[in-house]
């Protein structure tokens, strides 16, 4: 006779088992919390035979434990159910602690709560969350096995609470995302008309100006303004333009871009040295925005004759070194230091390099190199952008054009 009271335990305890992962697995496929808690107060009196079950949040505002939800069958009876104050029932121990609570008879409890009749109850804690409270309205023996049952049913409600809970915060932060990507998008667009209209007609007027040496000193300076303005505005439209590159990338010369970028963008009396070729897996559009960013830095920064040097590091990627002042937060170099100064500022005095390290740093991230900064050998800037790669080849001398 125990031998078939054994067997028949043993069933009811796998039959108990696998009802538990069906609900655990319900739990799981559900989109948002209100769901969750519905699977849970309705699966509670099928798989733990209480009937009367509340799920309780606390409210860290008002510190109370304020029920979410309910079963069925005691909002029957019970109807809606009122929050707790801190101290006002026995929850508030199982949530103090995190110990299960059990009572085998409700009308022997000593809260301020109010409860009818008598019966038996146990009260599971879901971490920070809150409170599960499991009812009966019959008195009954609760076993060690209704209680461990108890617990790992908490323990699956509670995980699913917090997976919900983590799939709302990253919707809301994809859809704040969204929004602002779509802001930046009309940023970009507001920059290209506003900007860019005045900016050629302002080129157009001083280039049709014919006058005497002075004026041709103010009209000069006036042009050098002109061309500041153009190349903020390059620089915030890059801004805009900032994802990841993905799979859109190429083997690109960068000694070979760079001293093209180095002709454009500087004075004849400028010169660039690439003392070796370096290839690199990039962009090549995005790999050009960020030379010209550098080396525009060193030409506004490095004086009126500045030289810059390319070449490769030594355990893949590239540097680009001038013969200026260097970085104003002198020579000594940290994480830190670096988040500062590429982090994006206002340009002083109409320059744009307070955005250019800003979009070179930016480049960099979206192709997955390091960026670093340092002191030159001859004490100017040096920006270092380790990609991981080989370098190869040999140099290459230009003057500026």
């Amino acid at each position: 006779m125990d031998g078939e009271s054994d067997a028949r335990n043993d069933a009811d305890i796998a039959a108990e088992l696998r009802r538990l992962h069906d609900v655990t697995r319900e739990m799981t496929a559900a989109e948002t919390r209100a769901e969750v808690l519905d699977v849970a107060t309705a699966a509670a009196s099928d798989l733990l035979g209480f009937e009367f079950n509340t799920v309780r949040e606390h409210d860290a505002d008002r510190d109370a434990l304020v029920p979410v939800a309910a079963s069925p069958e005691l909002r029957a009876v019970g109807g809606e159910r009122r929050p707790y104050d801190r101290g006002e029932s026995v929850q508030w121990e199982a949530f103090d602690d995190g110990e299960i609570r059990v009572y085998q008879r409700v009308a022997a409890i000593g809260d301020d709560a109010d409860r009818d009749g008598d019966g038996s109850m146990v009260v599971v804690p879901l971490g920070e969350f809150g409170v599960l409270t499991l009812g009966s309205p019959r008195e009954r023996a609760v076993s060690e096995g209704d209680v461990e049952l108890a617990r790992v049913f908490g323990a699956n409600l509670e995980t699913a609470i917090d997976r919900v809970d983590e799939l709302a915060t990253l919707s809301e932060r994809t859809a704040r995302l969204r929004r602002r990507n779509d802001r930046l998008d009309r940023i970009g667009g507001m920059i290209a008309h506003e900007f860019r209209n005045p900016i050629n007609i302002a080129l157009g007027v001083l280039n049709g100006l014919d006058g005497d040496s002075e004026d041709e000193q103010r009209i000069d300076a006036a042009r050098r303004a002109v061309d500041r303005m153009d190349r903020l505005t390059e620089s915030l439209l890059d801004l805009v333009d900032h994802d990841a590159i993905g799979g859109d990338t190429a083997p690109v010369r960068v000694d070979e871009l760079a001293a093209a970028t180095f002709e454009r963008r500087c004075p004849d009396e400028a010169a660039i040295h690439c003392t070796a070729s370096v290839t690199v897996e990039a962009n090549e559009r995005r790999l050009e925005t960020l030379l010209e960013r550098v080396v525009e830095n060193a030409a506004v920064h490095a004086g009126p004759e500045p030289t810059v040097w390319v070449g490769p590091l030594a355990d893949g990627g590239f540097y680009v070194a001038d013969d200026g002042p260097g970085f104003d937060d002198g020579p000594g170099f940290d994480d830190e230091t670096t988040e500062s100064l590429t982090a994006y500022r206002p340009a002083n005095g109409g320059d744009p390099g307070g955005l250019g390290l800003a979009i070179v740093a930016d480049v960099a991230a979206a192709h997955g190199w390091e960026l670093s900064l340092t002191i030159s050998r001859v004490g100017g800037a040096r920006v270092e952008i380790a990609t991981g790669g080989a370098p190869d080849g040999r140099g290459l001398t230009r003057r500026g054009g």
